[in-house]
């Protein structure tokens, strides 16, 4: 019993790497930034990205303190690279969309009773 479940716990991991290419997008124009705790760029992000990202948009204000920023058309990776490099980020990244699919749930009977 024990052996099953570890295989049907691979399959669907197998199942699930199979479609992680299909799972996320991401919108070209967009980036997340987050400024590290008690840093000036924190406490103040509106004039921090006036200074490291001239000409981005901010779009929303995560719960994390983390910001949204739209930015023009094929300036992402080096805005992305430009905020990295900065003492007082804390990490800047594509805004990736993840979305649900329907064929990562098994269909296995049994797959619900484990």
């Amino acid at each position: 019993m024990q052996i099953r479940k570890q295989f049907l716990c691979g399959a669907a991991v197998l199942s699930l790497l199979s479609l992680a290419g299909h799972v996320h997008a991401y919108d070209s124009n967009r980036i997340v930034v987050k400024f590290r705790d008690g840093s000036v760029a924190r406490m103040q992000p509106a004039m921090a990205l006036r200074t490291l990202a001239p000409g981005a948009q901010s779009v929303q204000r995560l719960g994390d303190g983390a910001q949204v920023l739209r930015v023009g058309k094929g300036q992402a990776d080096a805005t992305i690279a430009k905020l990295s490099k900065h003492r007082d980020v804390q990490y800047a990244a594509r805004d990736l969309v993840l979305q649900r699919v329907q064929a990562a749930v098994p269909d296995d009977p049994w797959y619900r009773s484990y």
